[in-house]
């Protein structure tokens, strides 16, 4: 009886590996994507002057500390990579460290290719501090620590995948406003006109221009959804 248990929660604990593993690649490959070819110009640059920012001041990189710890629109794509590395490094820390890791311990490498490895490297020993947890341990609470501690580990390891996903879509936000700040067409100027008209790049209504959208190509994660249709 005790060997078919122990069968039935091996099983039970590769299909919950399996499927976090499986948005977790999704939220990894879309992370990718959106770093893909990125220089450090790029990702320095900064939508707004009072936004999230990573610069060489008085002889070393400063990184502004979000005093609210949420997601900022205005935010540079080197930010969202520094942020990454921040809440990653974290979990790993609280959960199977010593639990002292600050955010002042987290500093910008001044590369982007040097950041993204990083972010590369604490993707790989996510995975495998994940695969090698028994079952009791998904469920239980014991390595929960941060940024929460009253739920699961399996939901600890989802949360992660979500915060990936948020990354990767806030840095190809970022990619997309760099690309209209160089268009210094008609196009171009309207569509920063739209954008700072509504605000936000993820408000529904109004529903952005579709011959805006064909001018700029705009990628499918930052594309507007008709909730009534389902179509964007």
């Amino acid at each position: 009886m005790n060997h078919w248990k122990s069968l039935v929660m091996i099983r039970e604990k590769r299909m919950r590996v399996e499927n976090i593993l499986f948005q977790l690649d999704i939220s990894w490959k879309l992370f990718l994507d959106h770093v893909k070819d990125l220089t450090d110009d790029e990702a320095l640059w900064c939508k707004e002057q009072n936004g999230l920012q990573i610069q060489f001041l008085n002889g070393k990189w400063q990184v502004d500390h979000s005093q609210n710890d949420k997601y900022h629109e205005s935010a540079s794509a080197a930010w969202m990579i520094w942020y990454t590395i921040y809440w990653w490094r974290k979990v790993l820390d609280h959960s199977f460290g010593e639990g002292k890791l600050n955010i002042e311990d987290v500093q910008w490498s001044g590369s982007v290719k040097q950041s993204i490895e990083e972010v590369d490297y604490l993707h790989d020993q996510w995975i495998k501090k994940l695969s090698g947890l028994t079952l009791e341990q998904l469920q239980s609470k014991q390595y929960t620590k941060w940024p929460f501690s009253n739920r699961s580990f399996y939901d600890l390891a989802l949360w992660v995948n979500t915060e990936l996903m948020k990354s990767a879509v806030m840095i190809g936000t970022c990619r997309y406003f760099y690309k209209i700040s160089k268009d210094t067409s008609e196009n171009g100027k309207k569509i920063l006109e739209y954008y700072n008209e509504v605000g936000s790049v993820y408000s529904i209504e109004p529903p952005i221009p579709q011959d805006l959208m064909k001018v700029m190509n705009v990628p499918v994660t930052l594309m507007y959804a008709n909730p009534a249709t389902n179509q964007f």
